[in-house]
């Protein structure tokens, strides 16, 4: 270990009474040694953005003249390490002469409680603490022309391939340039490509290291793995990429279990999930399935490019009119409002959906992923057949999870397109008919 590790670790302890755990300590040593890449995934709760946050201040402090970015995919997330960074500052009175209160215009260093949302800390050494967004929604284009000598990539899995590009391209600004992407396994994107590349160090710590070395207790990690579905425990608690070699929320095996067919004549309800178009390239889709003995399956589907909502209630209408004891769920956010109200007045049995609204279930962050995981259940316990349309396959493998703020699972949509087919389905087959019918008891 470094001597600059070891200064490190000390001052950690005895300045801001931080005590660095072993498998943090080897994240620490990764700050001052030679090696330029690093991959960190860490199960949540372990303390990995702390841990972070006080070697990038050590870091600035030992070193003279460099800069520390703090990249992350929103401003939002830029604020989580750099919390830690100011908050650590301001509880340590030798910080007094070594932050740049002056430059920074600060009169009192209790002031950085209160300044979670500043973008740049400065030291009297030359060095600074910043923070910059990753410019998703820009495809990463506001990076460029920036350079840091320690660049730390929070949330990394949720960064797009093609913005993490530009952030990696930082890299060839200075031969002594080093890198460290931070984040839960969500995605087989970079970070799991990084983390299997031989010249990049890489650092895994799972729920049982966290719990032999006391950060976490084994009765928590049994209550989170009671209460999160398999897929969220195994990324956020083991510390594990995703099996499935795409996309992670629907597996590709569950796809295909959805595919079977299977001949119905009569089913015991009908229910049609209404995805009214937003505008752009968006299409409005309307998605039928029927339900017969606990079972569920496709039936057909309508596509309208159209943008007039008479048009979706005139095609809601035709479908419904074909079928007996039919349900229609519509998403009621936008246009949509418009299609719900006038089939209401045309007396269908017709119902709300909305994505943001409560779930059932606090595990879920809303009552669309909610309905996701209905939709995933069915296909997983093989209860739902004749899937076979192409473009509901491909939307299906696009959906991504991540955790919300609170703690729950939350289904993201894909990047490039409003999922209109996979929405359309979701909503076919949303919680509250499913528990209705006894299909599922959740």
């Amino acid at each position: 270990m470094y001597e600059e590790t070891e200064y490190a670790i000390w001052a950690i302890e005895n300045w801001f009474g931080f005590r660095l755990y072993p498998s943090q300590q080897k994240i620490a040593d990764f700050f001052f040694n030679d090696k330029k890449k690093a991959t960190i995934k860490a199960c949540t709760r372990y303390g990995k953005s702390q841990t972070i946050a006080l070697c990038a201040i050590m870091y600035a402090i030992i070193n003279n003249n460099k800069r520390v970015g703090i990249i992350a995919p929103t401003n939002d997330k830029t604020k989580i390490i750099m919390g830690y960074v100011l908050n650590a500052l301001a509880s340590c009175d030798k910080m007094n002469n070594i932050v740049d209160l002056d430059l920074m215009q600060l009169t009192k260093l209790e002031r950085l409680k209160r300044e979670i949302s500043k973008h740049k800390v400065t030291f009297k050494n030359g060095s600074s603490i910043e923070v910059l967004t990753a410019d998703v929604k820009g495809k990463g284009f506001a990076t460029m022309g920036w350079a840091f000598d320690l660049n730390i990539i929070d949330e990394t899995a949720e960064i797009p391939d093609e913005v993490f590009a530009k952030i990696y391209r930082m890299l060839v600004e200075s031969p002594t340039a080093k890198l460290i992407e931070i984040g839960n396994p969500w995605n087989l994107n970079h970070f799991f490509e990084h983390h299997n590349l031989p010249d990049w160090e890489k650092y895994t710590i799972d729920w049982k290291t966290a719990v032999k070395e006391g950060r976490l207790t084994e009765e928590a990690i049994e209550d989170q793995r009671n209460n999160l579905p398999e897929l969220a425990f195994r990324v956020l608690y083991d510390a594990e990429f995703p099996e499935d070699a795409d996309k992670c929320a629907m597996p590709k095996e569950y796809i295909d279990k959805a595919g079977r067919t299977k001949e119905v004549k009569d089913y015991d309800s009908i229910n049609i999930g209404v995805d009214v178009a937003r505008g752009g390239t968006d299409y409005s889709v309307i998605t039928v399935v029927g339900y017969k003995d606990a079972e569920v399956f496709f039936i057909e589907s309508k596509t309208i490019d159209k943008r007039d909502i008479m048009v979706v209630v005139g095609e809601a209408r035709v479908i419904a009119d074909k079928y007996k004891n039919t349900t229609i769920m519509v998403d009621v956010v936008g246009l949509g409002s418009g299609v719900y109200d006038r089939l209401k007045e045309l007396n269908y049995n017709v119902r709300e959906f909305i994505s943001n609204s409560v779930p059932r279930s606090s595990r879920y962050h809303n009552y669309k992923t909610e309905s996701f995981f209905v939709l995933r259940e069915l296909f997983g316990n093989d209860k739902f057949y004749n899937l076979l349309d192409s473009k509901y396959k491909l939307e299906l493998r696009k959906y991504t999870l991540d955790m919300s703020s609170e703690k729950s699972i939350k289904l993201v949509d894909p990047e490039d397109k409003s999922p209109d087919y996979g929405d359309s389905l979701i909503m076919a087959v949303s919680i509250p008919r499913q528990i209705r019918l006894g299909v599922l008891n959740i």
